[in-house]
């Protein structure tokens, strides 16, 4: 019984766990769906063209490894976990993330079995100790987009009056890199290196939305493009795009004041059955004996838990507004 009960706790604190992640406020900007598309797109556009699809600031980086760095660098899903952290901003390299996240699961189990001795909840806290560095990369992925999208109108303002004082595009771009903040500042300091490396600035830019898939930045970036092939006023052009990113942002921050109260319900919906089997343990310690010692009763609990991260799961369904 002892155990049950342990192994029922663990599975409710992977439940809340679970459902911390999936139920939270709605987050815009460009969804995650839009950018996994726009990536395939940029990608096909660059092998049609033969473009790298490695930076040249990269590549400089890249050399300068270790050989075991590099080799390490070379195994599969390493490239792929490179990006997810450099999208988050994070410093950190893949390698250094796999061997700290083995350290760690190495730790975990041992204290697991040496404490609990059972191999399911074993199992069970080695997959969550994996997931959970990869939840973080993608909350913080989240909010790095989202935080760049908002200072984009005020980066395209200040380009706006560097090039009506006649300073070059290509010091605008400086300029945005040293006076901004991250994530902005970052993005726009990496493009302006790779430009001065003597990258193409078409290619230049396309590696930018790379690392950062968002519709605002492409509609900046296609206007950029476009006034240096034809010709025209850039800075008119910009100040038009500004005032249009300005009012997107304005209507989503008022979907999501609009949706807070739908994500409040879905947090006290989620929520309400473990408030109530607390409440019922500390008024009646007995009063789940039967369903702990009865054959099914732990294939009854796994279902109902697997309900609620469904529900959860339709709750963020209709939460989240796309905009």
């Amino acid at each position: 019984m002892d155990d049950k009960v342990t192994i029922f706790l663990f599975l409710i604190f992977i439940t809340i766990f679970l459902l911390s992640q999936i139920i939270v406020a709605p987050s815009f900007g460009t969804s995650t769906a839009d950018s996994k598309r726009l990536k395939r797109r940029l990608k096909q556009y660059a092998d049609s063209r033969g473009i790298p699809s490695q930076s040249l600031v990269k590549e400089k980086y890249l050399k300068s490894l270790s050989p075991l760095a590099q080799w390490f660098q070379s195994l599969p899903g390493i490239e792929s976990l490179n990006y997810r952290i450099e999208q988050a901003g994070s410093d950190i390299s893949a390698a250094k993330l796999l061997i700290l996240l083995l350290g760690a699961e190495a730790i975990a189990c041992f204290l697991m079995w040496h404490y609990i001795q059972n191999w399911m909840l074993v199992g069970l806290t080695a997959v969550i100790v994996f997931i959970v560095p990869f939840f973080i990369l993608s909350r913080k992925t989240k909010q790095r987009m989202a935080r760049f999208e908002d200072q984009l109108p005020e980066a395209l303002d200040m380009m706006v009056r560097a090039l009506k004082t006649g300073y070059p595009f290509n010091e605008c771009m400086s300029m945005i890199s040293e006076e901004m903040e991250d994530p902005l500042a970052h993005e726009f300091g990496l493009t302006f290196e790779e430009i001065n490396y003597g990258r193409d600035i078409t290619v230049a830019f396309d590696l930018m939305i790379d690392r950062m898939p968002s519709v605002n930045l492409i509609a900046m970036v296609t206007s950029i493009l476009i006034q240096r092939e034809s010709g025209g006023n850039l800075s008119e052009v910009l100040m038009k795009i500004a005032n249009v990113l300005r009012s997107r942002i304005r209507f989503q921050r008022k979907i999501k004041t609009l949706a807070a109260e739908g994500v409040i319900s879905a947090w006290v919906l989620a929520m309400l059955p473990f408030a109530l089997f607390l409440m019922f343990n500390i008024i009646e310690p007995d009063y789940f004996d039967p369903l702990y010692e009865d054959p099914d009763g732990f294939s009854i609990i796994g279902g109902l838990l697997a309900l609620q991260i469904l529900g959860g799961f339709w709750a963020r369904k209709i939460i989240h507004i796309d905009v």
